[in-house]
């Protein structure tokens, strides 16, 4: 059986409202905070999106899981909402 892989929006109220006591900790917030709002987009792609990455309101990337796949798309596209910025 597959594991449930949503996040509770509690946990996501948590994870945005915490209190953090220092500036790495307040980093890995905006990082996960930022992971969520671009609906669980992976680590290495979101480390490796580049400026040229955003048009307009849209974030376009090349998924780093399947770049090597031919089968499925890897180019992801997703809209950017005013909380992101």
């Amino acid at each position: 059986m597959p594991r449930e892989r949503a996040v509770d929006a509690d946990v996501i109220k948590r994870i945005c409202n915490a209190e953090v006591r220092t500036k790495r900790m307040d980093m890995a917030k905006d990082v996960a905070k930022l992971m969520i709002y671009l609906v669980g987009i992976n680590t290495v792609d979101l480390f490796n999106l580049k400026h040229s990455d955003v048009k307009g309101d849209k974030i376009c990337y090349n998924r780093s899981k399947t770049k090597d796949n031919h089968y499925h798309s890897n180019n992801i596209t997703y809209r950017l909402y005013p909380c992101v910025f």
